[in-house]
């Protein structure tokens, strides 16, 4: 088939280009596909290649504010290719590229930028709402909770980036999470306000929890944490539990799990299972969760992968089922009646309230038993003291018995011996008296 000009449409965004050109009706009958070609026009990697039987396609996954060679050819009924026609496209500015201007690098290499909030609140010592949109549309909120090392931090980050539109062929990613704030166990709650170009149609909410291990002691902490942030965050519309696809969580996490889950009571019915660090296999976590009988429904288990979202070799296949997963889990989150935490937050003040009585409780109850022992242990000694007061009774009896047939060289009785034998008597009794005082004293 000869080279022609043929009429084309374009339509670009930030990371996306559609293309739709015009094919005679002479010419159905002699094309078998079209085989569209493109790469970057600076790039120097080899074309990517798809394949339609349309007369159209929308190519994806592309870099912002970058020209694109586009190359359309035929494929004819015996498997022969000719160049149709090639054009010049350039994309849009996206969201992301537009963030990028006022982002800060972090990392040398594969360019690593962090975002800085519009707005940080600090509601107490430990709790911190980090807003990064401005823009009023309908809210919603998911609380992430998880064990230590569960990947929550990189979840989030994986979350803005899918929220702010990041390509796969951008040389850059975004990073919202503070590992300081990890460390000191805060609660972050990152608010992300919905603008034009953002991926979700709504504010969103992302409440991080602080991992837990063995912490079972520190959920005070956490009551009183959550307590203060439901006075600015008023609905919860899901509670997720992150989790890694190939671990057990403990018994005590499980305890953990469910104690900050039942704060909600019947609100919240069920859990939401973010799998991480998925390479596709069998999930051995979602056995282990119904082990240790934590709530969710098998359908609402969503899969991530995000363990090379910052090192740059990361497949755009992976990339690509990342992106479809959070698309899924959007849609399910916009279809999710929030439940209102003000009942959650007369829980919170009672469990605070019992919590802290129990704690009183206990310690009243360690100074009572360490009172107890004091008071054995004066016991004993008291007993001891009077054991020993009457062995030296009868040991000076025995002496002065001993001393009174005791005869002198002449055959008499001294008297002076008798007389310091009984002085002597007399200091051991005081002396053994005046313990026995102090003893009883304390």
């Amino acid at each position: 088939m000869a080279h022609q000009k043929v009429p084309c449409k374009t339509n670009c965004t930030g990371n996306t280009i559609s293309i739709e050109w015009q094919r005679k009706p002479e010419q159905i009958e002699q094309i078998n596909k079209y085989i569209v070609k493109y790469r970057a026009k600076d790039s120097r990697v080899a074309f990517a290649v798809e394949r339609t039987s349309e007369s159209k396609i929308q190519m994806s996954n592309l870099a912002s504010e970058t020209f694109y060679v586009i190359k359309i050819y035929v494929e004819d009924l015996n498997g022969d290719e000719s160049e149709l026609f090639n054009t010049e496209v350039r994309t849009l500015s996206s969201t992301a590229s537009k963030l990028l201007k006022s982002a800060e690098r972090i990392c040398n290499g594969y360019d690593v930028f962090r975002l800085s909030p519009v707005k940080i609140t600090n509601l107490s010592e430990g709790i911190q709402i980090r807003e990064f949109y401005v823009n009023s549309k309908d809210e919603k909120s998911i609380l992430l909770l998880g064990a230590s090392g569960s990947g929550k931090s990189i979840l989030v980050d994986a979350i803005i980036n899918h929220v702010t539109d990041v390509s796969f062929a951008d040389n850059f990613r975004f990073q919202i999470t503070d590992k300081k704030k990890q460390e000191k166990e805060d609660i972050v709650c990152y608010k992300l306000r919905s603008q034009d170009g953002i991926n979700v149609g709504f504010n969103l909410n992302i409440i991080d929890v602080p991992g837990f291990a063995s912490r079972y002691n520190e959920i005070q902490s956490i009551y009183q944490k959550l307590l203060a942030l439901f006075q600015s965050v008023h609905y919860i519309s899901a509670a997720s539990l992150v989790v890694q696809s190939f671990c057990r969580p403990t018994e005590e996490q499980r305890c953990i799990f469910n104690n900050i889950l039942s704060i909600f009571g019947k609100d919240i019915k069920y859990i939401i299972p973010l799998i991480t660090f998925d390479d596709g296999g069998e999930i051995k976590a979602l056995s282990s969760l119904q082990d240790v009988e934590v709530p969710f429904e098998k359908q609402m288990t969503f899969r991530f992968n995000n363990s090379q979202l910052f090192n740059g070799k990361e497949q755009l296949e992976i990339w690509t089922g990342r992106q479809k997963t959070m698309q899924n889990l959007f849609e399910k989150l916009r279809d999710f009646i929030g439940c209102s935490v003000e009942k959650t937050r007369e829980v919170l003040e009672t469990r605070i309230i019992l919590e802290q009585s129990s704690e009183d409780t206990k310690t009243l109850k360690q100074m009572v038993e360490q009172r107890e022992n004091k008071l054995e242990e004066n016991r004993m000694r008291k007993s001891s003291m009077a054991q020993h007061v009457k062995q030296n009774d009868k040991q000076s009896k025995n002496e002065r018995e001993t001393s009174k047939n005791r005869p002198t060289m002449k055959g008499q009785t001294d008297c002076k011996n008798k007389d310091a034998d009984e002085t002597l008597l007399k200091e051991k009794r005081a002396l053994t008296h005046g313990l026995m005082a102090i003893y009883e004293k304390s």
